[in-house]
């Protein structure tokens, strides 16, 4: 080889590695730009941080200020300015002040700023301009208020008139002298209420005449209905037989609220995934509720699932199904129950496990 070639090759050694080198220190210096910038974005995200921070912590302060002083205002211990300056050159405290002087002087010797009477007196000022206002408009609303009520039952007792009088007219002449008598009580009635009307006190004798009243509108209409389908007899007699239909529907009621109430709620596992989950929800129960095997025996079927057209019914067979296929198996070939819920896993394969439940099981398991 020539040395003139020689010199060539190394020349284009040496053009190659300061490229190289001017490429890495390129790539050195973007990376550090980056570096830079992102850093100097996490400082200033930083003193926005430490800035929202100082102004939570005046705010804090100057709060915990004005409610100290205001504490200490009521219990006639606030100390002047020349006192606190004392406390704080001489750095030690006595043993008579009180917990509430030295959170006070604590607060004040990191906030000087805040001037302590000025917040007590617009405290105090607004605690009474609010006491004032509340004194003047409380009369004006209680007055309000009796009118409104005052107003209204006036207005019920009119009504329970005109309808009464049209409820005299359309009914029938034997029921009418029962009539009479439950419009002259509920006139009495409203009479004494509209007097007392004022008194707070006597609001609940008004809900019980309301309710009276509403009886005595609803009594005519029933015995008119009525009226022309029985024989004639006494008004007590007919008056007995219309209270004693009541009783009997609530009863009614109350029978059937029990035999709702009866109803015991079993939950099931829902979407489970494996034959696992199916035999110990059967043989030893979901979430401490027992077994499901055990549940006839104790609280009888139609008590907790129904009959054979119920969903709990239709759940509950499904996975008696399954188990009992389990136990059929490793009773025949002398098995453990998890070995044949191996084998029952691998049967299945990728069919679902409602496949399985649904009767699709190996033959030599089926009855």
């Amino acid at each position: 080889m020539n040395p003139s070639s020689h010199m060539r090759t190394s020349e284009q050694n040496v053009a190659f590695l300061e490229a190289k080198i001017d490429r890495l220190t390129n790539q050195l210096s973007k990376v550090e730009n980056d570096r830079i910038v992102s850093l100097q974005r996490e400082v200033s995200i930083l003193r926005q941080l430490l800035d929202l921070q100082n102004v939570k912590l005046d705010k804090v302060t100057s709060l915990l200020t004005d409610l100290v002083t205001q504490m200490m205002s009521r219990r006639g211990k606030l100390p002047g300015e020349d006192e606190v300056l004392e406390l704080r050159a001489q750095g030690e405290t006595s043993e008579a002040d009180d917990d509430d002087e030295s959170v006070l002087r604590s607060i004040r010797a990191f906030q000087e700023s805040v001037n302590v009477s000025d917040l007590q007196r617009h405290g105090i000022q607004q605690q009474i301009n609010h006491h004032v206002n509340h004194l003047q408009t409380q009369p004006h609303m209680a007055h309000q208020i009796s009118m409104q009520r005052r107003q209204h039952l006036l207005n019920q007792t009119t009504a329970s008139d005109h309808l009464g009088r049209a409820l005299d007219n359309n009914m029938d002449p034997e029921l009418h002298h029962v009539s009479t008598v439950v419009p002259n009580d509920r006139h009495d009635i409203s009479s004494r209420q509209v007097q007392p009307q004022q008194q707070p006190q006597q609001q609940p004798q008004q809900r019980q005449a309301r309710r009276q009243q509403e009886a005595g509108d609803e009594m005519p209409i029933k015995q008119k209905t009525r009226g022309k389908k029985r024989k004639r007899g006494g008004v007590s007699e007919e008056i007995n037989s219309i209270l004693s239909e009541e009783p009997v529907s609530s009863k009614k009621d109350q029978s059937t609220d029990q035999k709702s109430d009866g109803k015991v709620h079993i939950e099931f596992i829902h979407n489970p995934t494996t034959v696992r989950e199916i035999y110990d929800e059967f043989f030893k129960g979901f979430k401490g509720q027992g077994p499901l095997c055990e549940m006839d025996e104790k609280y009888g079927k139609l008590n907790w699932r129904g009959d054979s057209r119920s969903k709990e019914s239709k759940r509950y067979q499904r996975r008696k199904r399954l188990c009992d296929a389990i136990k059929r198996g490793s009773y025949k070939y002398n098995k453990t129950d998890d070995e044949m819920i191996e084998y029952l896993e691998n049967f299945r394969k990728e069919k679902s496990l409602t496949w399985v439940m649904n009767g699709h099981i190996p033959d030599d398991l089926k009855e």
